[in-house]
């Protein structure tokens, strides 16, 4: 599993979580889970988890993966594969990273217009 974030001016470390196998533990494990009952939150059930909707950050994710697409034959274990995510990811336009974050208003209006439906993101 991979994980980052972004903001306006860049992006912050990305992190390679191996040996993971409770999805993101950090909303299925058990206190998140007694938390969620306890305040009355339901769960996400009728949105997808990685909508880009707005999930901007799903864009990234796919930038990085159409580069390590064109390394693949280079890439033979998961150390090299490691290493290329962590060569293109330092990469990434900054730039790239602000025009997401200014598109929110943009995903969020389209969103509301298209009445859970699905929009151009």
């Amino acid at each position: 599993m991979v994980w980052s974030c972004f903001w306006s001016g860049g992006f912050g470390l990305l992190k390679v979580i191996k040996n993971e196998t409770d999805g993101a533990s950090c909303h299925t494990g058990a206190y998140s889970q007694w938390w969620k009952r306890t305040h009355q939150i339901g769960g996400f059930d009728f949105w997808s988890a990685q909508s880009p909707d707005l999930n901007p950050i799903e864009n990234i994710w796919s930038t990085l993966n159409k580069r390590i697409d064109k390394r693949r034959v280079s890439i033979n274990s998961l150390n090299d594969l490691e290493v290329a995510l962590q060569e293109e990811w330092a990469t990434l336009d900054r730039e790239s990273a602000g025009r997401l974050v200014e598109s929110m208003q943009r995903r969020c209006q389209a969103v509301i217009d298209a009445h859970r439906g699905p929009t151009d993101y």
